[in-house]
């Protein structure tokens, strides 16, 4: 096991603009790591730097205390599985697999008997024969996997492993992964632009925009404390708030709010209220009417867009509930639901707008609310 620490870590290609900008990160040993944000936000030039195959334009990177900037790709003892398989076409699978621990001078009967172990662990016992081209897409990306881990690396880091596959094969691949990863105890980095797999999968997840780190945690704190307006509408955060708190209560257009935990100075913040946060048609504290404006039935749930006092509101409902247009219903914001955001960024300049943000999202910030399945326990 190793653990892995970015100081400073900067990239930059041929501009003022940064790829990856004054990354600062420290990754446990034996952890698994999820690096996640929009495309081109600099996720994958940072796990180029971590394998050596880019070198950073400042900063440092060490493994177990110890810098690795000049040691050279094959020797740092880590391995990167890319989102295309890369097999060898003209190799069958057991070869494929034992290419790595071949480059090694080890004998042919001892490197098939290691790659044969691997691939009984990525479940592919028996396709010891097959090319690649006789897989199926999630065969050949545990072909890569079992090739990627036979050399038993120090640090494993996988660029969007699951984004070729399909809905069913990616569940059976984030199985695989975390069964594996537990298995072998191996630090692992991942990167992807998914929140869904960021969350199932990861220990801790670092979201990176635009190449600057924006909040490094575990799954369920991006939910329930994000550090950011921008962090939480990247995780389907839709109803903000303008408020001032006072008092334990926040003070909003829509009147006060209560609060269940608030761990803020008083002054002015952010009110956000997740849409499967809103309770329709219940009872408590933090009740208003609503009217209905839409109602979008998806097969696992029902989205509503509701009219309170003038202001919309986007909401989720179990699927077996019918809402019509012009319904007149009742909402409830549960004061532990209600979380409160700084209405100023980090080095006290104003949040930026919401057309900004999600134009910067590059079309991924609308994508549908996440379960809450936590990786572990204390999640």
């Amino acid at each position: 096991m190793t653990a892995v620490v970015l100081h400073n870590l900067t990239k930059r290609f041929g501009s003022e603009v940064a790829a990856v900008d004054n990354l600062c990160l420290e990754i446990k040993s034996g952890e698994l790591v999820g690096f996640l944000g929009p495309s081109g936000c600099g996720k994958t030039t940072t796990l180029k730097m971590v394998a050596g195959l880019l070198h950073p334009t400042d900063g440092d990177i060490t493994f177990d205390g110890l810098s690795v900037l000049d040691i050279p790709p094959e020797r740092r003892g880590a391995v990167m599985v890319f989102q295309n398989h890369l097999l060898f076409p003209y190799m069958n699978v057991i070869d494929n697999v034992s290419f790595g621990l071949r480059m090694r001078n080890l004998p042919k009967r001892a490197t098939h008997e290691r790659a044969r172990h691997m691939l009984d662990l990525v479940r592919l016992s028996g396709f010891e024969q097959r090319r690649p081209t006789e897989l199926s897409g999630g065969q050949q990306q545990r072909v890569a996997l079992a090739r990627a881990l036979v050399t038993e690396p120090r640090l494993l880091l996988l660029d969007e492993p699951l984004s070729n596959l399909d809905a069913h094969l990616r569940y059976e691949m984030r199985e695989l992964i975390l069964s594996l990863q537990r298995k072998l105890k191996i630090t692992t980095i991942f990167v992807t632009h998914d929140q869904q797999e960021a969350v199932i999968l990861s220990d801790r997840t670092a979201v990176i925009f635009q190449g600057i780190l924006q909040q490094f945690g575990k799954p369920r704190d991006f939910y329930e404390r994000p550090a950011s307006e921008r962090v939480a509408r990247f995780f389907g955060t839709e109803n903000f708030l303008e408020g001032v708190l006072s008092g334990g209560a926040v003070e909003t257009s829509l009147g006060k709010l209560e609060l269940t935990d608030c761990q803020q100075t008083e002054g002015r913040v952010l009110v956000s209220i997740r849409p499967d946060a809103i309770v329709v048609n219940g009872a408590g504290t933090n009740t208003l009417d609503a009217t209905v404006i839409s109602s979008l039935y998806s097969g696992t749930n029902t989205r509503l867009s509701l009219d309170i006092a003038g202001i919309e509101l986007q909401a989720i409902e179990s699927a077996h509930v019918k809402y019509a247009p012009g319904d007149r219903v009742t909402v409830t914001f549960p004061p532990e639901r209600v979380v409160l955001i700084p209405t100023t960024s980090g080095n006290g300049t104003k949040a930026p707008d919401a057309a900004a943000i999600e134009d910067s999202f590059d079309g991924i910030v609308n994508q549908p609310s996440v379960d809450t399945h936590y990786r572990g326990t204390g999640q």
